[in-house]
């Protein structure tokens, strides 16, 4: 009765068969893309096709999917489950040769940087994703606006950390997240962030977890405020930027240590990981937001705004649950800064 499943490799091909039998479409979750998976997918096609089963329908994700076991909302389910396959596959172009010196312009402040590869990225996610969803709306940073008439879009940050990619520094990602509603941070169906310098690919689908290759994220479980490591970012505004400041040597006597990566989606991706045991940061926008806000709290994390409202691109916190109560007391609105509001 059910028009797809997922498939954890390795697995045998007796198994796969009996998948591909009872169900139309197959996703393949690949934990490792090596020599010995690929002599299996390829055994198994031909074994299909020799038998004559439906080998066309099968699909492939380059890493290890969420496992969907709530199939009562099987049409939710298999929405969830495109999108995550179309934001894994469409952040592996084939590599291009960069040049970081030419084409480099600012967008808000003269620290605000914009690369030619920004907007080419852009038009390459855009154009794989008019594609394969054309009735989907697409919101990306350098430009692209379309409208939905299917009632997901996408938000696109091509190159989320620029100043960092312009640097040959290693924190910057291609961010990509399909939504169902563009008005919040929680409207996120499914998302993906690859981090090239390190070849990691974070993933996520709403309700059904977050994963690293063939790994669970869970967040960090620290509850200690002094051996916290705390991720920040800061604003392109100076006068946001003496806030920020502000707020940080409030907080930096009271923890481990503040880690300033220079991108929101790798941090957010850290979180979730344990790398990081919270992060907060003010002034982002939505694409900056929306795949690695998912990826973290499917990991466990809690993630509210300043004042432990919902979180929004304006000022978020994301941290361990046990950690983000206290965090609130030293990142949220200073006494000054609540009488000014």
């Amino acid at each position: 009765n059910f028009d797809f499943v997922i498939v954890d490799m390795p697995s045998t091909v007796v198994a796969w068969t009996e998948a591909v039998l009872q169900r139309a479409h197959v996703y393949f979750a690949l934990m490792e893309l090596d020599l010995r998976s690929a002599q299996n997918v390829l055994r198994l096609v031909r074994a299909l096709k020799a038998e004559g089963l439906p080998h066309e329908k099968l699909r492939f994700v380059l890493n290890r999917a969420p496992r969907f076991t709530d199939l009562s909302a099987k049409a939710r389910v298999k929405r969830m489950a495109e999108s995550l396959d179309i934001a894994i596959e469409v952040q592996l172009p084939d590599g291009a040769s960069l040049d970081r010196t030419n084409d480099v312009d600012t967008k808000s402040s003269a620290t605000d940087m914009v690369t030619r590869w920004d907007s080419a990225s852009e038009r390459f996610i855009v154009a794989d994703l008019e594609t394969r969803r054309p009735d989907d709306g697409i919101i990306g940073e350098e430009g692209a606006s379309k409208e939905s008439r299917s009632g997901v879009s996408w938000l696109v940050d091509p190159i989320d950390g620029t100043t960092n990619f312009l640097y040959g520094l290693a924190g910057w990602a291609v961010s990509i997240a399909a939504v169902d509603d563009t008005d919040t941070p929680e409207g996120t169906l499914a998302g993906a962030v690859y981090l090239p310098a390190t070849r990691e690919l974070f993933v996520a689908a709403r309700g059904h977890g977050a994963w690293l290759g063939g790994r669970r994220l869970r967040c960090s479980s620290n509850d200690d405020m002094a051996t916290a490591l705390v991720g920040t970012g800061f604003s392109y505004s100076s006068d946001r930027r003496a806030r920020q400041g502000d707020r940080v040597a409030r907080l930096l006597p009271r923890v481990r240590d503040i880690r300033r990566t220079g991108a929101a989606a790798p941090d957010l991706c850290y979180v979730a990981d344990g790398r990081l045991d919270a992060y907060f940061e003010e002034g982002l926008q939505a694409w900056d937001l929306a795949a690695g806000l998912l990826i973290a709290t499917e990991a466990g994390a809690r993630a509210s705004d300043f004042n432990g409202g919902s979180p929004v691109p304006s000022n978020v916190l994301v941290a361990a649950p046990d950690l983000h109560a206290h965090l609130l007391e030293f990142i949220g609105p200073s006494p000054t800064e609540r009488a000014v509001s």
